[in-house]
């Protein structure tokens, strides 16, 4: 199976935890179920040296926990475990944004970087494909922490990103609003390049904290 590089990561491990990610936002994996070294080793045709550094990698991540002569088990994630994790994600995107809007005042073509994602979102929504519209949501949300060039910010994202990718696909389908959310990326962009604070603010924190069904019904 070709390892599927949903994050863009440079290194094999990166790639095998995305892989891994991947199988859980599909359902092909649940919480509680082990992942066994040599079954993942001989689908993804890889050592297990690299698989290993993948697991500690996630683990530090907060998606599979190493119990000691047991194995590693996929981490299931509480209301309160999902909150918290939106609590860390809109405290990097806010210092991203109060970042870039003063870049932006200076360099406003650098918006247009928003574009792509934006319209993978469209493709993704026209299929139903709902995994690539999610990793389109959150290529937006990357190109955002890197507009903002923060070297804090990224490694702090690529953390954030695997599991906020999770949640995301793990929404209840029927009630997901592509059009909405489509419609959420283009009203931030142009707030971003009108470049008041106060708007932008309070649209990133609906964004990431109140369900689409109560902002923009379908």
């Amino acid at each position: 199976m070709a390892l599927d590089r949903q994050f863009h990561h440079r290194n094999l491990p990166d790639q095998i935890a995305d892989h891994i990610v991947d199988r859980l936002a599909l359902g092909e994996l649940s919480r509680g179920d082990r992942l066994f070294e040599k079954e993942l080793c001989d689908t993804l045709n890889v050592s297990r040296i690299p698989l290993r550094e993948a697991l500690r990698l996630l683990q530090a991540q907060g998606v599979v926990r190493t119990e000691p002569n047991r194995g590693t088990f996929i981490i299931g994630f509480d209301k309160k475990e999902i909150s918290e994790a939106q609590e860390v994600r809109l405290s990097v995107e806010r210092i991203a944004l109060r970042r870039l809007l003063p870049i932006v005042k200076g360099r406003p073509e650098i918006l247009s970087s928003l574009d792509e994602p934006i319209e993978q979102m469209k493709r993704a929504a026209m299929v139903g494909d709902r995994l690539e519209f999610c990793r389109a949501d959150l290529l937006f949300h990357g190109r955002l922490i890197d507009l903002s060039e923060s070297v804090t910010l990224r490694p702090v994202w690529e953390v954030l990103s695997r599991v906020t990718f999770v949640f995301m696909t793990q929404e209840p389908v029927l009630a997901y609003n592509y059009a909405g959310a489509i419609e959420d990326h283009v009203i931030l962009k142009n707030l971003i390049r009108e470049g008041r604070w106060a708007p932008v603010e309070k649209e990133i924190f609906a964004h990431i904290t109140v369900p689409m069904s109560l902002r923009r019904p379908a």
